[in-house]
Formats: structure tokens, C-alpha cells, sequence
């Protein structure tokens, strides 16, 4: 009886044929539940694709399907929890980042980047390159220690 253009729902009458062992429903315009004694005939072969207009109780339904809405709902929960995640941790380095900016740009403007960089404290040497005429190459020779990095009070005449 399959693919003969068959519409409304399928009588209850043949679920309670006893001998009935195959029935090929598919591809067909039938609506409605399905029968319960259809569906609960383990000895019936029963066929009802490509009608996309019948119901079948949850109970009915195979296991594996029941389960494929279950994976799926975790998959999509997993997906959203990931999500959330990168956005928290996005947003966060973000903050630090510009955190970060303002806290240079406070010592540019301040001028205490001594108080940052204390290792610029120390006595530097500090070295001018002349050109020579000669050989038209750089020499390097030692100036006088007299600043802290140009950060303090000099001491002294600069030559």
C-alpha cells in the first residue's frame, strides 16, 4: 500500500488483525497517531516513511533517538560554556592590555620612569660617537659619569 497517494490517519482496526506480519505504509499523505496497537506488535514489520505528517508516542520511538537529543543538547551546552569562556578570557586580557597602556602612558607624561626601571639607577657610561675625517668611521670614547640616566639633577658643567 506504499506510494498510492493515501491520506487521513491509519485505522485502528489494523493493529488488532492477528495474523498481520508486514504493512507497508511509506510514502504516502497519512496524518495523526499512529495506532498504539501497531506500535506495540513486536511481530509486525511496519513501514511508515516519507510521511512526515504522523505521530508516534516517545515511548515507541527507538531508543537511539531519544539518545541522539540528549547528545545534542550537551554538545550545544558544551558549545555555549566554551564560548562564554573565550569571551570572559578575551574580555579580561583586553582590560589588561589597556590597563597596561594607561600605566606607560602615565609615565611618559610624569616623567618617573625611574621609579619603574630601578636598574637605570646605576652610574651608566655614557658614550658619544664622533666621526673621524680621516677614515669616515665612528670612534667611540667614554664621557664623564655625571647623570642618572638623565633622570636626576646633574652635577657639575657638561662639556
Amino acid at each position: 500500500m506504499d506510494n498510492n497517494l493515501l491520506s487521513g490517519s491509519i485505522p485502528d482496526f489494523l493493529g488488532n488483525l492477528p495474523n498481520l506480519r508486514e504493512l507497508n505504509l511509506a510514502y504516502n499523505q497519512l496524518s495523526g497517531r499512529v495506532p498504539e496497537s501497531l506500535l506495540s506488535n513486536n511481530k509486525l514489520n511496519l513501514n511508515l516513511t516519507g510521511n512526515p505528517l504522523l505521530t508516534i508516542e516517545e515511548k515507541h520511538m527507538p531508543h537511539w533517538k531519544k539518545a541522539i537529543w540528549s547528545v545534542i543538547a550537551v554538545v550545544v551546552i558544551i558549545v555555549v560554556v566554551g564560548v562564554c569562556c573565550c569571551s570572559c578570557h578575551g574580555l579580561l586580557s583586553l582590560s589588561l592590555l589597556k590597563s597596561r597602556s594607561r600605566q606607560r602612558d602615565e609615565v611618559k607624561l610624569t616623567g618617573v620612569a625611574h621609579l619603574w626601571f630601578p636598574h637605570l639607577e646605576r652610574k651608566l657610561c655614557r658614550i658619544s660617537c664622533a666621526l673621524a675625517r680621516s677614515s669616515d668611521s665612528y670612534h667611540l670614547r667614554p664621557v664623564e659619569r655625571k647623570t642618572h640616566c638623565g633622570f636626576g639633577q646633574e652635577q657639575g658643567n657638561q662639556a
